[in-house]
């Protein structure tokens, strides 16, 4: 089960039956590529049902009668994929590059940590499960405001991204199921239908409330859906490509379930004990909510190799805080919610920032970086986004700008503007 999938020449889907003392268990893997999740419950309960009837003595001819009957009302996935070739791209392609009009920040979740070790895991999980009273108070609050949990899920994510990114304009990439189309038996058809589309998520000012925020990304979302089925691949920001902006993906699962077999005695009918999806993704950092027994979810999918999971837990505890002040307070400004909370604003304004150091008294600040650049001077001094300069490049550079100065006459305690 841990081992992975060959495209070139492995089966996409893999069947292996153990038999132990007291049962035979039943292992089905497939590779993501063949499937979504919607396809669960649609195959599996296909399977325990054939597989129960078969029990109970239903003859061949019947069930293959009943597959061919019940066949009629599927959609067919080679006709999904025509009808998205048929469709026309370069409408899609504007609205696209009209909703990405002016968008130019980095919104990316940098790791805070460093990570310590060799770290062989390629993906980890994190759940971040919200209390039932505030699920309850999430879900009333999008359905008074005439929007879906979704759609608030995909906002508290956003202002996560915004807050660690200071910024007011963010940019995720959003998981659609792909099946919201007029084709009788989609939501029956087995496939690939899922599509990752941008999902623009910014404030026009400063002081605009939550409540405001929700409700135009409730529009935008609905304006969007005509165009969901435009391929990632062939959206641009300005010239460049969109896979450049994009750094984490989003996704609200809302599938089927499987219809529960009839009470009485289970005898050896087939049942379904667990069913585990391993996600793993081009991005670092992807996030997913869902809606389980236990009230509203968040499942953090990350890269260990670049994020800690201690990192990846205080994520998910500023998660919880946003939807937390969204329910006490809907009318609250975006430039008010903040995400740390007392003890982690203690650690960052106190522990982080205690930054006193003993140094020469007699000598000037000048003085005591040149003497740095003489002690090590491949060190790293100065870091900016994916920049940075050691100790002699920034005095060579530091020298130039004051050798230029020189030769444009500026002298000792002249202002330079």
């Amino acid at each position: 089960l841990l081992r992975g999938f060959d495209l070139a020449c492995d089966s996409l889907l893999r069947v292996a039956v153990l038999s132990f003392a007291d049962c035979d268990v039943l292992f089905i893997s497939s590779h993501h590529i063949i499937v979504d999740g919607w396809c669960n419950p649609l195959i599996y309960g296909d399977l325990l049902r054939f597989y129960n009837r078969c029990l109970e003595g239903t003859k061949e001819a019947e069930l293959a009668d009943l597959v061919l009957t019940e066949k009629r009302d599927i959609l067919v996935f080679r006709d999904y994929v025509e009808w998205i070739n048929g469709l026309g791209e370069q409408e899609g392609k504007t609205y696209w590059e009209d909703y990405l009009e002016d968008y130019e920040s980095d919104a990316e979740i940098k790791p805070m940590e460093v990570i310590e070790g060799t770290i062989t895991e390629s993906v980890a999980e994190e759940y971040v499960t919200f209390d039932p009273d505030i699920t309850t108070k999430l879900t009333a609050f999008a359905r008074n405001k005439g929007t879906t949990i979704s759609t608030l899920t995909q906002l508290v994510t956003g202002i996560l991204l915004m807050k660690h990114c200071n910024t007011e304009d963010v940019l995720i990439g959003n998981v659609v199921s792909g099946r919201d189309v007029a084709l009788p038996g989609v939501d029956k058809a087995v496939g690939l239908f899922i599509n990752t589309i941008p999902l623009r998520i910014r404030a026009e000012r400063g002081e605009e409330t939550i409540e405001e925020l929700l409700t135009r990304l409730q529009e935008t979302n609905t304006a969007s859906t005509a165009y969901s089925h435009t391929a990632l691949s062939e959206i641009k920001v300005g010239t460049a490509n969109i896979s450049e902006y994009i750094k984490h993906i989003f996704v609200f699962e809302n599938y089927p379930q499987m219809e529960a077999e009839e009470d009485g005695d289970q005898g050896e009918k087939l049942r379904l004990e667990s069913l585990d999806a391993r996600e793993q993704t081009n991005y670092d950092l992807s996030f997913a909510a869902f809606s389980d027994e236990y009230g509203l979810r968040f499942n953090i999918s990350y890269n260990p190799k670049k994020f800690t999971k201690n990192n990846v837990r205080i994520l998910g505890k500023h998660l919880k805080s946003i939807a937390e002040q969204i329910v006490k307070e809907p009318q609250t400004a975006l430039k008010d919610i903040c995400v740390a909370d007392a003890e982690e604003r203690s650690l960052l304004l106190g522990e982080f920032n205690a930054t006193g150091a003993e140094y020469a008294k007699d000598k000037t600040i000048v003085e005591l970086f040149e003497e740095q650049v003489e002690k090590t001077p491949e060190n790293t001094a100065v870091v900016f986004k994916d920049e940075s300069l050691t100790y002699a490049e920034l005095n060579a550079k530091a020298n130039g700008i004051a050798n230029r100065l020189r030769d444009l006459g500026v002298k000792p305690d002249d202002f330079v503007a």
